[in-house]
């Protein structure tokens, strides 16, 4: 377990461990490859689930945004037809998703939470409940 403490007062510190569990949930149920630029998600079985098959935790690394960003594309053109890419915030101040979308690549903004440690994060106001109706 890291410490929280630490976790809290560095974001990139947070994003890095966050990234980590995602990777080993994600790893478990489908193909992870790491490489010095990005991780990548693969399930064959499954091409249309994007958590499944996408590259994340995108690093320049000292290479070229832009050549990072053609790398990323090429190797997921490669594995299937769609391309799905999550740009955290050290890629984009990197550089890496102006490059992305300079290359075509559509941001899809989608405001999701997909895990919170409840001393660090404030935990959302849950909307009001709903009534499932069945027809």
């Amino acid at each position: 377990m890291p410490n929280l403490n630490a976790l809290r007062d560095n974001s990139d510190n947070l994003a890095e461990w966050l990234c980590e569990q995602e990777a080993y949930y994600f790893g478990s149920l489908g193909q992870l490859e790491r490489t010095p630029h990005a991780l990548y998600l693969r399930h064959p079985e499954l091409p249309d689930y994007h958590d499944l098959n996408r590259a994340f935790h995108l690093r320049d690394e000292g290479r070229d945004p832009m050549r990072v960003a053609q790398e990323v594309i090429k190797r997921l053109q490669a594995g299937h037809s769609e391309v799905v890419v999550d740009v955290d915030s050290v890629a984009e101040r990197q550089g890496i998703g102006s490059a992305l979308r300079h290359l075509g690549l559509l941001p899809f903004v989608v405001p999701m939470q997909l895990m919170a440690i409840e001393h660090l994060i404030a935990k959302p106001s849950l909307p009001s409940p709903i009534e499932i109706v069945s027809l």
